[in-house]
């Protein structure tokens, strides 16, 4: 069955997240899938501590009424769209199939919500701004997107970008650049059965 794919763009975007996250979009479109973006404007530093949940909500009520009518759905988080995507599900039950996360700035212990069938995390261990995401207060925000989840859950999946990817072995790159996008959007697309390897 073809899932529906919501792409959610991180803060201190001006493009809706088209030169980011948006790039995956045309190959998911290639494999059959319908593609739609959650734009939530340009956010700062400081406005997820306060508006995160607002859009999280509205995820949620996108998501569920999608997998009220059976139609599965990919979720696919960049940077504070991971921290969206985790509050959909934690705080609004969001049914979202496959929880996908790119440099998610995100506590790398946090406790997935039960509402997620699976999910992936991409991370890169050169990601020094996730690293230091995790000295701002009273945020989600931390160190998934360098070092991956590492608390135990059945459902997931790490992938680190330098030695999980054929021939990117110390790479320096967008995770939405020519190499990496089709590769990302392949990997969510072909994990089936969620285990815990980094």
């Amino acid at each position: 069955m073809k899932a529906h794919v919501i792409l959610v763009h991180g803060i201190r975007v001006t493009d809706k997240g088209q030169k980011s996250i948006g790039q995956l979009a045309e190959h998911f479109i290639n494999a059959g899938h319908t593609v739609e973006m959650l734009d939530y404007g340009r956010f700062g530093i400081f406005a997820p501590r306060w508006q995160n949940n607002g859009v999280a909500q509205r995820l949620a009520e996108q998501v569920n009424s999608l997998a009220d009518q059976d139609v599965p759905v990919i979720v696919v988080g960049h940077s504070n769209g991971c921290a969206i995507t985790h509050m959909a599900g934690e705080n609004h039950g969001a049914k979202i199939h496959k929880a996908v996360y790119i440099a998610p700035a995100l506590n790398s212990g946090i406790k997935f919500p039960a509402s997620f069938t699976s999910f992936l995390v991409f991370h890169n261990p050169k990601d020094w701004v996730v690293k230091l995401s995790a000295l701002l207060f009273a945020h989600y925000w931390g160190d998934m997107g360098a070092v991956g989840f590492t608390r135990f859950d059945h459902r997931g999946r790490n992938r680190n970008v330098l030695t999980n990817f054929e021939r990117s072995s110390g790479r320096s790159h967008s995770y939405f650049d020519s190499f990496f996008a089709p590769l990302i959007v392949r990997e969510i697309l072909n994990t089936r059965g969620p285990t815990c390897a980094n």
